[in-house]
């Protein structure tokens, strides 16, 4: 089924409010997907993964491991960026008034890749934003660097096979580093072998993207939209309850 851009913002809302998210989560959240989708990076494909954990994943502590002067490591426990990934751009943000260079590392979060959507907020307050992750998962992991100088409106990505050898555990964390000093952008070096790029982006590749998607309907899977809806539904429900005990039912 087509569907607009304003459908998905507004549904995904709805859907995240079911699921218990804050005001200001449940709005970041949902620009996340929409984002990601709108930009050729199948939001819909990454929402849809992660939708069964979300209501559990949201309400897992979020711990500090360390706290220093330019760093900050935080652990997840395993939720989503769709839950945790705001916290992290905040943090790194607010360092960076004090420090040249800061640097977030968050432990145990997963669709990692929903963080692109948030370096703009560093972006549009003159910060610079670097996140790298490994994605351990398959038979081909992939190595993601993501930056964005600020000022500009859009990120570039890089994505590489990484053959690497993997740790004891998969890797499920995602460094980020800030800084309004310096910008902080990945390099195609000429010794890179072409066949290790799995994908690659510049501001003027997701801008074109985002062009084209806009002027057209999303395609969204039947199943999932209905996911949707029964989650957003969760609302109706609640404030029918919450009515009904108010009339002293």
């Amino acid at each position: 089924m087509k569907i607009s851009h304003n459908e998905l913002l507004s549904m995904a809302r709805k859907a995240f409010e079911g699921m218990g998210f804050d005001p200001g989560e449940r709005e970041d959240a949902a620009h996340m997907v929409l984002w990601l989708e709108s930009h050729g990076l199948e939001g819909l494909r990454e929402l849809h993964k992660a939708l069964d954990f979300l209501p559990d994943e949201r309400a897992r502590p979020l711990t500090t491991l360390h706290r220093g002067p330019g760093l900050y490591v935080m652990d997840a426990d395993g939720a989503s960026a769709l839950c945790r990934g705001s916290v992290a751009v905040d943090a790194g943000i607010a360092m960076s008034e004090r420090h040249p260079m800061a640097t977030v590392r968050m432990e145990g979060c997963h669709n990692r890749i929903f963080i692109l959507a948030d370096l703009a907020r560093a972006s549009r307050r003159g910060v610079s934003a670097l996140a790298v992750w490994r994605n351990d998962h398959g038979d081909h992991p992939l190595a993601y660097t993501v930056a964005q100088r600020a000022g500009d409106a859009l990120p570039t990505l890089r994505v590489y096979w990484d053959d690497s050898p993997a740790g004891p555990r998969q890797d499920q964390g995602i460094t980020l580093a800030f800084s309004r000093d310096f910008d902080l952008l990945p390099q195609l070096h000429p010794d890179v072998d072409g066949a290790r790029i799995h994908y690659s982006a510049v501001p003027e590749d997701l801008a074109l993207c985002s062009q084209e998607r806009m002027a057209t309907q999303i395609a969204v899977d039947e199943a999932l939209w209905q996911q949707l809806k029964s989650l957003a539904a969760r609302i109706l429900v609640e404030a029918t309850q919450a009515s009904r005990r108010g009339a002293g039912e």
